[in-house]
């Protein structure tokens, strides 16, 4: 197989609508959140110049996560694209850098997954042929087991996997807190919206959990049919 072409490769941004997320994450008040962590992801996507889908909750079909989500990749090859990155829309500090990365990879027939410090995965690139619908439904989607399993499974396929820098998600309101500590690499929006969260917040105190790549919440992600942008 050649090299992929740019033109056929998509982005695929599986993101729920902010109160969903606010309803699946319990983070009171954070509808401007979550509105300008989605609205950063798609602004970010849209700069690469690859057609873009947004599958939000009202589009997505099936009944688990694992389902919903493979549905919404298998939509974007059925379109007839050969490769796509897929991100979500919790990670604030997701910038074009990465997306640039995935595509000169994914043009080398690599695979890429960007790790999220909770164990699962921010973005994914793969092409058509890596992916098996009913294969990867049975991966442990949403656990800290994922990034692992996910490069244990594509690792058979004998491609080359290339890993993305770690980044923290978004996923509870101490997250925000965590990453409220330092906003300078962060898109202004993004970076207001968790400061005036944290100010609301001031006074509740949540629990720590410890993992290997530092402080994190044990909260397990939840990501995002399909809105189609061209630029």
């Amino acid at each position: 197989m050649g090299p992929i072409s740019i033109n056929s490769t998509a982005i695929l941004v599986f993101a729920q609508s902010s109160l969903q997320d606010i309803r699946q994450k319990n983070i009171s008040g954070g509808k401007e959140l979550f509105d300008a962590l989605t609205q950063h992801t798609l602004d970010t996507a849209k700069k690469t110049g690859l057609p873009t889908f947004h599958i939000t909750e009202t589009q997505q079909s099936g009944g688990s996560f694992g389902e919903r989500f493979t549905n919404a990749i298998q939509y974007v090859f059925d379109q007839g694209y050969q490769s796509v990155i897929t991100v979500g829309n919790d990670s604030p500090h997701l910038n074009k850098i990465h997306f640039d990365t995935a595509i000169s990879n994914l043009r080398d027939n690599k695979i890429v997954i960007g790790p999220s410090a909770d164990g699962g995965f921010y973005l994914m690139g793969l092409q058509r042929s890596d992916f098996v619908k009913t294969d990867f439904e049975k991966l442990p989607w949403q656990t800290s087991q994922l990034k692992e399993e996910i490069i244990g499974f594509l690792f058979d396929s004998e491609k080359e996997i290339e890993l993305l820098p770690t980044l923290f998600d978004i996923d509870t309101l101490w997250d925000a807190k965590i990453i409220g500590k330092n906003t300078a690499a962060l898109a202004s929006s993004v970076a207001a919206a968790i400061l005036s969260l944290i100010t609301s917040n001031k006074k509740i105190i949540l629990p720590l959990v410890l993992v290997p790549n530092g402080i994190h919440s044990s909260t397990p992600p939840n990501r995002g049919s399909p809105l189609f942008f061209t630029s």
